[in-house]
């Protein structure tokens, strides 16, 4: 009885000493994944910064032969909605961790994963979408495919997309999307020019992107020659 008794205090701190030594990597597992997960987050606000912060990004669409066009805005308080995590302080607004990412103090302890899982597919093509001005390939009415998502268009290609409402005369970006656009969308219309400007300026004076071929419609078209500005 004894010796028995012996084995199963052995076992006993066996078994303690094995769940302490899981809830250890676990933990360190998570730490590591959220220096990973911080860093790639950093890196997108950034590029965010450089290509769509204060910014009027203008697609013109061909849609069913027509030439069509929608304008979008960017501001800081949208980023946030993209990374698909969530702030632990509730005292930090959308702004505040913008802020805190540009300067690189974000901490660990003040974002999770949601538990959708969702975070690291954003995460996976966010970096992709800081450049939409450059690689949107489509525009499209979102056709309500997922009950969570509640967006007006999307915008992208056929890896990844953004989502926007729209706001007064802009389209908001409220999602970042893992996505191939063609399953979210109809109405859909092939992108054949980007322009950005700074929120403040009155007319688009920058091409990011262009076919082309279709220039001088672009430019016949009045209702957006009126917001070109050309030298």
């Amino acid at each position: 009885m004894a010796d028995n008794g012996k084995i199963s205090i052995w076992g006993k701190q066996n078994l303690d000493f094995v769940f302490s030594f899981f809830i250890f990597i676990n933990e360190r597992r998570n730490n590591i994944d959220k220096k990973i997960i911080i860093r790639e987050i950093i890196k997108c606000a950034k590029n965010y910064d450089k290509n769509l912060n204060n910014r009027n990004i203008m697609f013109i669409y061909l849609q069913n032969r027509k030439i069509e066009y929608l304008e979008t805005k960017f501001l800081k308080s949208n980023f946030l909605h993209l990374t698909g995590i969530d702030l632990k302080d509730k005292e930090i607004s959308a702004k505040i961790f913008y802020n805190k990412c540009i300067m690189n103090k974000i901490k660990e302890c003040e974002i999770q994963e949601r538990k959708d899982g969702n975070t690291r597919n954003k995460l996976s093509v966010l970096n992709n979408l800081m450049f939409i001005h450059k690689n949107a390939k489509i525009v499209g009415d979102y056709n309500q495919d997922k009950i969570f998502l509640i967006s007006n268009k999307i915008i992208g290609n056929v890896t990844s997309c953004l989502g926007f409402i729209v706001k007064g005369k802009y389209y908001i970006c409220n999602t970042s999307l893992k996505e191939d656009i063609r399953k979210l969308t109809y109405n859909t219309g092939k992108v054949i020019c980007i322009m950005r400007k700074k929120i403040q300026d009155l007319k688009y004076s920058e091409i990011t992107y262009i076919d082309e071929q279709y220039k001088e419609q672009i430019l016949s078209n009045k209702k957006i020659s009126n917001k070109i500005e050309i030298s």
